[in-house]
């Protein structure tokens, strides 16, 4: 592969990346603005729901979002 960056045109070594899977073992949810589970009709929140593995590490999904 040849990099235009590169100043000498040497050419580099190929490009890595790790991908890590995990299985997911429990669901967090957060109630926003107000992080009460009390709501009222007719007022706006946003629910959040975060993913954890068996080891309470945070598992990012990535760019998901929905609107109802």
């Amino acid at each position: 592969m040849r990099d235009k960056n590169n100043l000498e045109n040497e050419l580099t070594d190929a490009l890595t990346a790790y991908i890590y899977v995990r299985e997911p073992k429990f669901l967090s949810f957060a109630v926003k603005p107000y992080q009460n589970w009390a709501l009222m009709i007719g007022q706006p929140y946003t629910i959040t729901v975060d993913i954890f593995d068996a080891d309470s590490q945070k598992i990012y999904v990535g760019n998901v979002s929905w609107e109802s």
